[in-house]
């Protein structure tokens, strides 16, 4: 998340709607932590 916020500022953007988490691979399907993916939404306008 850290990232995408850096992102977003580096980049004059602004955030003009909720941010929405997609988790895509968890504990559910994948033991090994690292094999975890989340995809972030942020909606922005320049």
């Amino acid at each position: 998340m850290a990232r995408v916020l850096k992102y977003v500022e580096e980049h004059h953007l602004q955030i003009t709607g909720d941010v929405r988490f997609s988790y895509i691979d968890g504990p559910w399907n994948r033991e090994d932590p690292s094999e975890w993916y989340t995809e972030v939404q942020v909606p922005v306008a320049e």
